[in-house]
């Protein structure tokens, strides 16, 4: 299960990607043709609106994974380490429950958008709803990243496992103490 839904993040990650290559090529074809004949490329500016809900969105379950997301560790790297694993996960339970809200929130906001016909107005008619529908899918990848973390936490903290926070190569007897612990460069 946890392969999946890190592959799932993977994958939502290359959608953002790819979105933001899509978003940056249109906005460079719109300069273009404003620059040669004075005019814009119609819809570019309605469509890159819709793609940086996807380019924002979409990315938000690898950050997680990665670890590449802001954090502080102020408190927690100063406590010991069941301590520490039993406020981390606390902290991570009531994040993924936040998290939850926010997927059933927004997936019926999506939702109505769909049902009402919701569109961007300008030149080009660009239905609002495929991108109101891409911030739950955003929301469940960061959610389920979260709750692998939140289950790290809590087997840390019952002492089933020596990963602290749920980060990968973070044994409890290794732990740094400087205020960059176990994060990417």
């Amino acid at each position: 299960m946890r392969s999946l839904i890190h592959r799932s993040a993977r994958f939502l990650a290359l959608m953002s990607a790819l979105a933001g290559a899509i978003m940056m090529l249109t906005v460079s074809a719109d300069v273009l043709r404003r620059t040669w004949t004075g005019r814009p490329i119609v819809g570019a500016s309605e469509l890159t609106v819709l793609l940086l809900v996807a380019v924002i969105f979409l990315g938000l379950g690898e950050a997680e994974r990665t670890d590449t997301h802001v954090r502080m560790r102020l408190l927690t790297s100063r406590l010991p380490d069941r301590v520490a694993a039993l406020l981390r996960t606390v902290a991570l339970g009531m994040s993924l429950l936040i998290l939850l809200w926010l997927v059933y929130a927004t997936g019926v906001r999506a939702y109505r958008s769909y049902l009402s016909g919701e569109f961007l107005f300008g030149l080009a008619r660009f239905p609002v709803w495929p991108a109101r529908a891409l911030i739950p899918v955003g929301f469940l990848g960061v959610a389920l990243e979260v709750a692998l973390r939140t289950i790290d936490a809590l087997r840390c903290f019952l002492g089933l496992e020596t990963v602290t926070d749920g980060l990968r190569g973070w044994r409890i007897s290794e732990r740094p103490d400087g205020p960059e612990q176990g994060g990417t460069a």
